[in-house]
C-alpha cells in the first residue's frame, strides 16, 4: 500500500447498532513500517469490534489519534526523505537511559505553547518515548487535538549539551493500577508508593520523527 493510499484511506469502513447499548464497526488501521535502511512502507490493519457503545467509543478515539499520529509521521517523512527517523544519536543515549526530567512542549487548540518538565522512559527496543499522564491535566486533551510534541533534555553536568526530540503522539493507554507510574516512581524516586490518581492515570507513547543535539 502507498503512502497516498494510506492518507487517503477512510478510518470507518462500516459501523452499526446491533442491539440494545451494543454497537459494531470494522476500521483500517495504517501504520508506518520502518526498514533498516531507514525507508518506510505504509500498510495496514484491519480491526473488527463488536461490543458496548461506551468501550467502542473510547477505542474509537484511540484508533482516530494513532491514524493522526500515522498520517503526520508519513507526512514529515516525505519532507524529510525519511533518514534516521527512529534512530536516537549513540553520541547522546547516556541523556535518555538517565533519570532525567524532560521539558515537553504541546500546543494548546489556540496555537499557543506549552511546556512541562516531565518523567519519561525510553524505550529502545520499540524507539519510542513513554510518559505517565492523567486524563485531568489540559495536555491530555492537547495531545489528542494537536499530536505533534517536542521534547528537551539537558545535560546537568554540561547545560550546552542536549537532546531534542520532535515526534507525534501514537497512542495514550489506560493506567488504572498505576503501574508505569510506579515503574517512572523506580526510575526517578528510588521506591515506589502509593498511587492517589490511579483511576485517571494513562500512559502516552510519542513516536520520535526526528533528532537534534548538541
Amino acid at each position: 500500500m502507498s503512502t497516498d493510499a494510506v492518507l487517503s484511506t477512510p478510518l470507518i469502513i462500516s459501523f452499526g447498532l446491533c442491539g440494545p447499548g451494543s454497537l459494531v464497526f470494522e476500521t483500517v488501521r495504517p501504520r508506518v513500517q520502518f526498514r533498516p535502511d531507514h525507508t518506510h512502507m505504509a500498510v495496514a490493519d484491519t480491526l473488527h469490534y463488536r461490543g458496548s457503545v461506551s468501550q467502542g467509543a473510547k477505542d474509537l478515539a484511540q484508533i482516530a489519534l494513532q491514524h493522526r499520529a500515522t498520517a503526520t509521521t508519513l507526512l514529515l517523512n516525505q519532507s524529510t526523505g525519511g533518514v534516521g527517523v527512529t534512530d536516537a544519536p549513540d553520541s547522546h543515549a547516556d541523556l535518555l537511559s538517565r533519570p532525567l526530567f524532560a521539558h515537553l512542549a504541546t500546543v494548546r487548540p489556540d496555537g499557543a505553547p506549552l511546556v512541562n518538565p516531565m518523567w519519561f522512559l525510553w524505550d529502545e527496543a520499540r524507539g519510542v518515548v513513554k510518559l505517565t499522564h492523567t486524563k485531568r491535566r489540559s495536555n491530555y486533551n492537547f495531545f489528542q487535538s494537536e499530536p505533534r510534541v517536542a521534547m528537551d533534555i539537558s545535560d546537568p553536568d554540561d547545560p550546552y549539551r542536549y537532546l531534542q526530540i520532535r515526534g507525534v503522539v501514537e497512542a495514550i493507554e489506560d493506567d488504572p493500577t498505576g503501574a508505569f507510574y510506579k515503574v517512572l516512581q523506580l526510575r526517578y524516586r528510588g521506591t515506589v508508593g502509593e498511587v492517589s490518581d490511579r483511576e485517571y492515570r494513562v500512559v502516552v507513547t510519542i513516536r520520535p520523527t526526528g533528532f537534534k543535539v548538541r
